[in-house]
């Protein structure tokens, strides 16, 4: 892994930067200052101005960008959206890129001019060096410590693949995409961050089973959305908040079975604004 930072997810996330997305428009670090500095005159360009209404939620940015494959001087779109994936993202509005096949090559054309008008390519190229410390220091501290083989009972190990963020303070995403297990972790990731967004692929869709399917199960999700999630900053929507539980109870799961107690793991999840922790964590068990 001696590059874990995407030029595809740079490029996306340099546009939620200049169209001012709260998760893109730190400026912490040399690198996020020199992004901010750089590309400062092209806050009105087509391609960014599009971007609002069309990827209305980080994820989708992450997930739209592991969608794009390189091609000559830009990029084309992958056309292939699996079952899982339309399963994982079927809460979002129907302007989603992936319900909406026009939508999403409409907007190709200005993300590729936007890629060749601001010369990013060059940028990305210049700061090789850069990323490859900035990986190798994420690596070291967070990833070499990961069991990859505890996730095989639920996906393949060696479709984990993990795209670390430098542009980005806060966020982090897990999806499929292209066939493989796609995490995309931010300056604020942690172990247990990456760990968490491994589960969500295969959890996520075992929430949107049981919430159709499981009365009692559709109700804790119900009563735990209000203002001590939105002060939490989850969703209030009741089926995203039936992944977050079932990826919750997941790594948990993980944590538990590398050495954790237990009681601490659902107290942590408790206070933040998951009350039902404990009857999720019993489901999987």
């Amino acid at each position: 892994m001696e590059n874990m930072v995407d030029e595809r997810f740079e490029l996306l996330c340099l546009l939620f930067r200049l169209k001012g997305n709260p998760n893109y428009v730190a400026k912490k670090t040399k690198y996020q200052r020199e992004l901010s500095k750089t590309f400062a005159g092209y806050q009105e360009h087509p391609a960014v101005v599009r971007a609002s209404g069309f990827l209305n939620e980080c994820g989708q940015v992450f997930h739209y960008a592991m969608h794009l494959a390189k091609e000559a001087d830009g990029f084309r779109l992958i056309p292939t959206v699996s079952p899982c994936e339309a399963s994982i993202v079927s809460q979002y509005p129907n302007e989603n890129w992936l319900f909406n096949r026009k939508i999403a090559m409409e907007f190709l054309p200005l993300l590729n001019d936007f890629y060749t008008d601001t010369n990013f390519a060059a940028f990305f190229r210049a700061h090789t060096a850069f990323y490859k410390e900035e990986t190798k220091r994420f690596v070291k501290k967070y990833y070499q410590h990961i069991d990859l083989e505890w996730f095989r009972k639920y996906e393949d190990p060696a479709l984990l693949c993990c795209v670390f963020n430098p542009s980005a303070s806060y966020g982090n995403y897990g999806l499929p995409a292209d066939g493989k297990v796609c995490a995309g972790i931010c300056l604020n990731g942690t172990l247990g961050t990456i760990v968490h967004e491994y589960c969500h692929p295969f959890a996520n869709p075992l929430a949107e089973k049981w919430y159709a399917q499981n009365p009692a199960f559709k109700k804790l999700c119900d009563d735990s959305t209000g203002k001590k999630s939105i002060k939490a900053g989850y969703s209030t929507d009741s089926l995203n908040m039936a992944g977050e539980y079932v990826t919750r109870a997941y790594t948990i799961l993980y944590h538990v079975q590398h050495g954790h107690r237990l009681s601490p793991l659902l107290r942590t999840e408790k206070a933040i604004a998951f009350p039902f922790i404990e009857e999720v964590y019993a489901m999987i068990n």
